[in-house]
């Protein structure tokens, strides 16, 4: 799910917590939180508010994304790969965050591609805590819920019993496309009809900041070659240093070692095979083709200026 267009004539904002917010926030870890994803520099140390002049994406693994849109916070997902591996003597993790920091980061919209793990793991957790709003298919919704249910009822005993949320009521998660549509096509009224599709512009809280459109398509699948154009190959080659391979092209070969052999009898056998670094060469691997990811997405996005792992850009308001 991807959003935003920045429109023209935005309304003066307080930044604040949303009056329905039932659970206390820690002023002091909403602040840390913020300041870790989107910097010192662009965080009040005293209100937590972000600055208003910028949009800042925070990567946070995989697909998602914690983002600060003219001092707005939202996810784009809400996935965490591995949190669980060990953080001492070194810190083993993917990415260094926790389901915590996507709660002390006081989100107040959750956007999910769409409802498979890698994307949508955390979200019910996460809007409990916040009282942020998912969107999603109805179909994800539904999963949200069932999430709900099933956290509510763990006893938590590896925990002493602790309770993993506040209250087993449903979180709020707006269906952005009809039950069971079509990819692509799921406008039945004047878009109807063969090679037509259309995107629906959402209503949120991020109104008038931000247009937020949705629409629903195939996560992943083939289609006949397009003749009409010549097609660039792709060679996608693995990182070397996991299995062990040997690269023939272009010459002259090149053997690598596996990154992890397995005794210290492979480790010798490999060692002898690794190449002299006079005649190692580069080796240019192609970028790795991306796959569909979300059932929204925006019109215009503001460009970022600089990139780096907190992206900023700033904006012009009139």
């Amino acid at each position: 799910m991807i959003l935003n267009r920045l429109v023209a004539a935005v309304l003066p904002l307080a930044l604040g917590l949303s009056a329905s917010l039932a659970y206390a926030v820690d002023q002091a870890a909403m602040i840390k939180a913020r300041q870790k994803f989107f910097g010192i520099e662009n965080v009040d140390v005293n209100t937590g508010a972000i600055k208003k002049d910028k949009v800042i994406a925070s990567w946070g693994t995989n697909t998602t994304y914690v983002t600060s849109i003219l001092g707005r916070v939202v996810l784009l997902d809400s996935y965490i790969t591995r949190p669980e591996l060990p953080t001492t003597p070194i810190d083993r993790r993917y990415s260094p965050l926790l389901p915590q920091d996507l709660i002390d980061v006081l989100p107040e919209a959750i956007f999910l591609g769409h409802g498979h793990g890698d994307h949508a793991d955390n979200a019910a957790y996460i809007a409990k805590w916040t009282n942020a709003t998912i969107y999603a298919s109805p179909e994800t919704c539904d999963v949200m819920q069932l999430d709900v249910a099933r956290m509510a009822a763990d006893p938590n005993p590896q925990n002493g019993g602790t309770p993993y949320l506040p209250d087993a009521n449903p979180v709020k998660c707006v269906g952005v496309v009809p039950r069971g549509s079509r990819p692509g096509h799921y406008n039945e009224g004047p878009n109807a009809g063969p090679n037509k599709s259309s995107a629906t512009k959402l209503a949120t809280p991020l109104d008038p900041l931000v247009c937020v459109l949705a629409f629903k398509f195939i996560h992943s699948g083939t289609a006949p070659v397009d003749p009409s154009f010549p097609h660039t190959p792709l060679f996608d080659l693995g990182d070397p240093r996991y299995p062990g391979r040997e690269i023939q092209t272009p010459p002259p070969a090149i053997t690598y070692p596996a990154m992890y052999p397995t005794s210290r009898r492979s480790r010798r056998r490999q060692a002898a095979r690794l190449p002299d670094s006079s005649t190692r060469r580069p080796v240019a691997s192609a970028a790795r083709l991306a796959r569909s990811r979300s059932s929204t997405s925006s019109g215009c996005a503001a460009r970022p200026t600089r990139t780096s792992q907190v992206r900023s850009a700033t904006a012009s308001i009139p």
